[in-house]
């Protein structure tokens, strides 16, 4: 039986193509670069497995949610850029996978909502980044509760309700994500307005998918209420999904 990690890297072999490192753009710094000395940055909580194969980020899915994040510093307002590569996006099994933004340290209790005096330790470290701020989704099939919303659909701030407001996404679908090519998000936060655009990496301009002021005060604090805060991290959840050039321009 071969290992979680052996069969990603044997798979890995025949669907990720060798690392392409970005020119660095002007106040961005990278947070994985495709060096083993950037992926120890980064820790892993919940479950999954997360490895370094040919200079990008491989998740591959365990018996729950995983989560591999930055662990050497938060951030309040910044523009986060990353590439992402699916070999399934469609159909049984497609791959699903997602960005965290914002959230809280997984080592650390999280505050009860209605009695912060009160704080509780996760059994499973990856829903912290779930309960304290906002996942941008990478799924074609928008597989949710129920299925086939744009809310869970690639590009979109998961599980936001789609509409105009405060508190709602205002939503339009990407590029569709093919099969073991590349494609690049750029998520600005600004304060509460979270922006995510999607390209190909071979396209001048992203398409923005999605914009959303947040109206919610327990989540997506910011490192200035709460120095606790501000870490990004990569989803494991199903199928196998590489990540690469992830750069980062605080603002």
């Amino acid at each position: 039986m071969l290992s979680g990690v052996a069969l990603a890297r044997r798979m890995a072999d025949h669907l990720i193509p060798s690392p392409a490192i970005a020119p660095l753009e002007p106040g961005f710094k990278y947070l994985f670069d495709g060096t083993a000395k950037s992926f120890k940055g980064w820790l892993t909580a919940g479950q999954g497995q997360f490895s370094l194969i040919d200079g990008n980020i491989v998740a591959y899915p365990g018996s729950g949610l995983g989560l591999f994040w930055y662990a050497l510093e938060n951030f309040g307002d910044f523009t986060l850029r990353l590439q992402v590569l699916l070999h399934r996006p469609t159909g049984v099994g497609n791959d699903n996978s997602g960005i965290f933004i914002g959230f809280r340290d997984p080592r650390r209790p999280v505050p009860d909502r209605s009695n912060p005096a009160v704080a509780y330790v996760y059994n499973n470290a990856a829903f912290v980044a779930v309960d304290t701020r906002f996942e941008v989704q990478i799924d074609e099939d928008a597989r949710g509760i129920p299925d086939g919303l744009d809310e869970h659909r690639t590009g979109a701030i998961y599980a936001i309700p789609i509409g105009p407001g405060i508190g709602k996404q205002v939503y339009q679908r990407g590029p569709i994500i093919q099969a073991g090519r590349w494609y690049e998000f750029e998520i600005q936060v600004v304060g509460n307005v979270y922006t995510v655009g999607l390209k190909d990496t071979a396209a001048a301009a992203y398409q923005q998918t999605s914009t959303f002021t947040n109206a919610d005060v327990f989540r997506g604090k910011p490192p200035a209420s709460d120095p606790h805060s501000g870490f990004i991290g990569l989803q494991s959840h199903t199928g196998l999904v590489a990540f690469r050039n992830i750069r980062i321009k605080p603002i």
